[in-house]
């Protein structure tokens, strides 16, 4: 009853009272079941088998999973020459429940080889336990599954990817040019014009290679072929 209220509380927070009460009743159960198939010799006997030393086990199996990591407590006492005396310790408690899980397991044999009882259901011990367990990996399962159903349906277009496109040309800005060049031809002066202009003129003949061009700025008239040029 001490194991039952040291686990069993912790568990029954963590769990819900619920939950608690549906694992307790169904730890209990396989327990008698596993007692039953590791003791076959049960039913030759004419004492009973009853208590609930399998349920409380199956609470250990349920604490171990969800507090592995827990630190359990230990105090002890001792008498040397009529002097009183103790302390405390801690150990993890997966330490201390694996601990008392072999023992029962090296109990549960003995009972199956050698038939030696003492009283004790070990094999609904182990089964109890490990019953335990099996309960609480497939709450936190359940637990699992039940978070992810609650999670956000991702968009169906989620998995579609923008492809990269080509890069493209960027354009220039068009800069305006300023007619700021003069012609002399044949004894005639034209413009202004632009660079653009001139070049254009000059590919279609319009402007002859003995033409002088000035651009403020110039001091004096030069000749076509160097602005060509």
């Amino acid at each position: 009853m001490i194991f039952l209220f040291l686990f069993g509380c912790c568990v029954e927070d963590i769990v819900g009272r619920v939950n608690y009460t549906l694992m307790y009743l169904a730890g209990g159960i396989i327990a008698a079941f596993s007692y039953i198939a590791f003791s076959p010799t049960h039913f030759s006997s004419d004492i009973p088998m009853g208590g609930a030393s399998g349920a409380i086990s199956a609470c250990l199996g349920m604490y171990l999973f969800l507090r592995a990591d827990a630190d359990i407590e230990f105090k002890y006492f001792y008498i040397l020459f009529f002097a009183v005396d103790g302390g405390e310790f801690e150990i993890p408690a997966w330490i201390a429940i694996v601990f008392w899980f072999l023992r029962d397991v090296i109990g549960m044999a003995m009972s199956a080889f050698m038939g030696t009882q003492g009283g004790v259901a070990h094999g609904a011990h182990v089964g109890g336990l490990i019953a335990g367990c099996a309960m609480i990996g497939v709450y936190k399962l359940m637990i699992r599954l039940k978070k992810k159903d609650e999670e956000v349906p991702e968009s169906p277009f989620a998995s579609l990817r923008v492809q990269p496109q080509p890069a493209m040309a960027i354009a220039q800005p068009v800069v305006e040019e300023i007619a700021t060049i003069y012609i002399a031809q044949d004894g005639q002066q034209s413009g202004p014009y632009t660079t653009s202009q001139v070049q254009a003129m000059v590919r279609l003949g319009s402007i002859g290679q003995d033409a002088l061009y000035w651009s403020e700025g110039m001091t004096d008239w030069q000749s076509i072929n160097e602005f060509i040029g």
